[in-house]
């Protein structure tokens, strides 16, 4: 079987999906292995953008291939960014409703397990056409308050035969990033893994609240790339000005743009934690990492309480802790949670401290098929504010087995032997070295 345009080429028309009932009572009945679906040669360039119709150009004459499900979309003219076209819902009702698109399953298959990356700015308007104030990206997905990104995928129960198809939903794909702008255009970002051997994946924006319309314009679905030298995106904040490729670990935690560390740029602040391990979360790609190589953790990291500085304390196990950095793998059934950077000194620089660390990754960390990373640990009523935040692997190199042996990056990458047993700090003057100071080991509980 094969599809054939009027022109006479061959041609995919972005899914295929088969459905047999049960062999008859006869003799010469045909069956699934008997069919053959021809179809045309797909390559990398032409599944670069999965979306068709986005929003990308200034204009735009169609809706199609645009679905929706309830009640209907078209084309919102001069209603986009800068006022260029957009696609529009047509009197939504239900929280359970959006827009979205068919991917083109070829595509699917020849990137198979790869990440890719969502993004679309979406204009929301209640039923009398003004500014949705009732949206909020802070609340669970499945309180239905905020746009996110579902994905649907159709799956066979039984394969050989291909009988009795159902859908999966995975919801909360890509959501909001912060701070909402009610009157404003807003992102909704993700980064995620598509379903494989599925014959159809339907990709929507749903669950705002009730009769709240969308405007979307410049919809992408883009291949990642993974960057060693850059495992965690937008670190200082600086894309967009908002929370883009942010997330939180743990669920109803407020998130918001403040005032970066030194008193410029940006920040991410997370508040109204509802638990100590509550707090600012990344998902990550870690695609071109290898077993047995190392990853550097770093940030900068600041608390506040009914928004005045707080202090925490890094030699305890207390209430009065810091948050620790913390990495999430999952790997066919194998989950690992791992502290891999910390506070190493109580010295912070206007309420900024430094956190830091080197982790090596095992097998299964290394071949997460999902991983995440998240800070975790200060008590659930301080709000936990992070800046300059990086991940990386680190090159080897049997030039210089020290990382910061000068101290240039206060006393990152250094640390005490055992929580609770000894202290580090930034002593001046140095031995003359590269820099002006040294580290300073005291209240120590044993020789060790």
């Amino acid at each position: 079987a094969e599809f054939i345009d009027e022109s006479g080429n061959q041609v995919w028309p972005a899914f295929i999906e088969e459905k047999w009932e049960n062999p008859p009572d006869c003799l010469g009945y045909a069956s699934p292995s008997d069919i053959t679906i021809l179809k045309p040669e797909v390559s990398g360039p032409s599944c670069d953008e999965l979306v068709r119709n986005g929003g990308q150009d200034a204009s735009i004459s169609t809706s199609d291939p645009w679905l929706h499900t309830h009640p209907g979309v078209e084309v919102a003219v001069g209603l986009g960014l800068d006022g260029s076209d957009a696609i529009k819902t047509i009197n939504r009702k239900y929280h359970w409703t959006g827009l979205g698109q068919n991917i083109d399953t070829r595509c699917i298959k020849l990137m198979e397990g790869q990440y890719f990356e969502f993004s679309a700015w979406i204009k929301m308007l209640d039923s009398s056409g003004n500014p949705a104030n009732v949206v909020d990206p802070d609340r669970e997905w499945y309180r239905n308050m905020s746009p996110i990104l579902t994905i649907n995928a159709r799956e066979y129960r039984d394969a050989l035969t291909k009988q009795f198809i159902y859908t999966t939903e995975d919801r909360d794909k890509a959501w909001l990033a912060r701070p909402y702008k009610p009157d404003g255009w807003n992102l909704v970002h993700g980064l995620f893994r598509l379903p494989e051997n599925s014959p159809r994946v339907f990709w929507e924006l749903e669950r705002a609240p009730d009769n709240v319309e969308f405007i979307v314009d410049n919809a992408s679905i883009k291949p990642v790339t993974c960057n060693p030298d850059m495992l965690l995106k937008n670190g200082k904040l600086e894309d967009a000005g908002v929370s883009k490729y942010w997330d939180t670990w743990g669920g109803e935690v407020g998130l918001d743009i403040v005032t970066g560390y030194g008193g410029s740029g940006n920040a991410l602040k997370a508040f109204k934690r509802p638990h100590l391990s509550h707090g600012p979360a990344q998902i990550i790609d870690m695609d071109c990492i290898n077993a047995g190589e190392r990853l550097a953790f770093q940030a900068k990291i600041k608390f506040e309480s009914s928004g005045a500085t707080a202090v925490c304390n890094p030699y305890t196990w207390g209430s009065d802790r810091c948050s620790d950095f913390f990495m999430y793998t999952y790997t066919q059934g194998i989950r690992h949670y791992r502290r891999v950077a910390w506070i190493a000194s109580d010295d912070p620089v206007d309420g900024w401290y430094e956190i830091a660390g080197v982790y090596t990754l095992n097998e299964d960390q290394a071949n997460a098929e999902f991983a995440k990373v998240y800070f975790d640990g200060a008590v659930a009523n301080l709000d936990v504010i992070v800046d300059d935040v990086e991940v990386k692997k680190i090159p080897q190199t049997c030039q210089e087995l020290t990382l910061n042996p000068s101290f240039e990056e206060s006393t990152a990458f250094w640390s005490f032997i055992d929580r609770g047993y000894s202290k580090v700090s930034l002593y001046s003057p140095g031995a003359g070295g590269e820099s002006d100071f040294a580290l300073r080991s005291y209240d120590r509980g044993s020789s060790e």
